[in-house]
């Protein structure tokens, strides 16, 4: 029989409590073994029949002793690359808004989207779509909600392709929430966006210093208030909204009070999630007491963790190609309001980000840019790395070079304990021993 040993892509950790969790971020197994199962598992990995042999080989715990990585890992980084599982498009209809954050790159100019450069995304989506499973559409800004009736359009026009191709349609938005009223949502729905990221930055007296009305106005209360509402009458179990917080040091002064807020209006309720996010400061060569210093987000995961909230996304990201951003993506598109396309939402004034264009006869253009996000040979420096099949070494392309363009370690690697930690305190989200054997094919 052949010889196996333990994966190379198996991460084993011991929680705060004794037990151990293991990950495999090839086949996306989260296994708790308990403190009084481990000498158990142990010896089973050495000693097992034929049945608990296979059930460990297809779980990613054992691998054929011969396994090679960088051969495997070549493989992955093949298969990420030519996989044409869904086409995604983040939209911004608009890069106006209605807010002025504190902290926001955008120079907010009120543009809307041509009707040329509506229909070349159509033109886009009908040439491409035939290659994908299905149509994943992202509603981005500026504030997207400026121009839902711009939103309701495309949406039409978009899923009317979907329906001629048989494809499912699927639809998201990234939006301040302000504007999302129980009727507009009700609008919103039936263009089918089920999943929202909106920004609480705090409470109130941090909230409204940080992103207010574009006259100074405060938001907190009505967003809030919209979030409520959503809660309250909304009955489908198919939304899922994201509230994420930026992050800065006046904030962390409220922020027990800030979680306390949203466990009693949000914990209750699975649809609502929380993310978290160290806000940036926009002129980094400025030092300034305001924002946070590194490991402020560490020391925050570890301290809430026992908060009935939910943390999104945390699984996620140890699964198969989860850390890859939509950037490095090569089949995820961002559509700008004035007909250029590119690949970040975030480096929008970077000249390499312009990888096309929408043209006046409708149709797109694409050029030599785009090899700068999609076209990444494996690099050494990742061989070893338990998480290649999450991150493969691209993660963020802007941020795997470093100045004289050589490949390094993009580190995601600095919150692994924290996150399994949690994992390991929420039973929804891993596989108990006794489980393990219910998997074999």
């Amino acid at each position: 029989m052949e010889k196996l040993k333990k994966s190379p892509y198996l991460y084993e950790y011991q929680t705060n409590n004794g037990d151990f969790m293991y990950v495999n971020s090839y086949t996306n197994l989260f296994l708790k073994i308990h403190k009084e199962e481990k000498k158990q598992f142990d010896q089973l990995l050495i000693q097992h029949s034929e049945q608990e042999r296979t059930t460990l080989i297809e779980n990613g715990i054992l691998v054929p002793e011969d396994f090679n990585i960088e051969v495997e890992n070549k493989k992955i980084l093949k298969e990420f690359y030519e996989k044409k599982e869904k086409l995604h498009l983040i939209i911004l209809p608009t890069e106006g808004c209605n807010f002025r954050c504190k902290y926001c790159y955008e120079n907010h100019e009120a543009n809307r989207m041509s009707e040329d450069t509506i229909e070349g995304i159509v033109n886009f989506v009908r040439e491409k779509l035939p290659e994908y499973k299905y149509l994943q559409v992202e509603w981005f800004g500026g504030e997207p909600l400026i121009e839902q009736n711009m939103v309701t359009k495309i949406t039409e026009k978009l899923r009317s392709l979907c329906k001629e191709f048989k494809k499912p349609y699927f639809s998201s938005m990234t939006t301040n929430g302000y504007l999302l009223t129980r009727e507009v949502f009700k609008t919103m729905f039936s263009n089918r966006v089920t999943n929202y990221q909106i920004t609480l930055d705090g409470l109130a007296s941090t909230h409204d210093k940080y992103r207010p009305f574009a006259n100074g106005k405060g938001s907190f209360d009505v967003i809030l208030n919209n979030l409520k509402r959503i809660r309250d009458e909304e009955k489908s179990q198919f939304i899922r909204i994201t509230i994420r917080c930026n992050i800065t040091n006046p904030i962390l002064s409220i922020f027990d009070d800030y979680v306390d807020l949203l466990e009693k209006e949000f914990g209750n309720d699975s649809r609502f999630g929380i993310l978290w996010k160290v806000a940036w400061n926009p002129t980094p060569e400025n030092e300034s007491d305001e924002y946070c210093k590194a490991g402020t987000l560490q020391t925050l995961l570890k301290k809430y963790q026992s908060k009935k909230i939910l943390f999104t996304p945390v699984a996620e990201q140890f699964k198969k190609f989860g850390l890859v951003c939509y950037g490095g993506d090569p089949n995820s598109f961002v559509f700008r309001s004035d007909g250029t396309i590119s690949k970040c939402t975030v480096a929008l004034d970077n000249p390499v980000n312009d990888i096309g264009k929408i043209k006046k006869d409708r149709t797109s253009e694409i050029n030599n840019n785009i090899d700068f996000w999609t076209k990444h040979n494996f690099a050494p420096i990742c061989t070893d790395c338990w998480r290649f099949p999450s991150c493969m070494g691209i993660h963020c392309p802007r941020n795997n070079r470093d100045q004289k363009d050589n490949r390094v370690c993009p580190g995601t690697d600095d919150d692994n304990n924290i996150y399994l930690e949690y994992i390991a305190n929420n039973k929804n989200m891993y596989m108990e021993f006794k489980d393990l054997w219910k998997t074999t094919k």
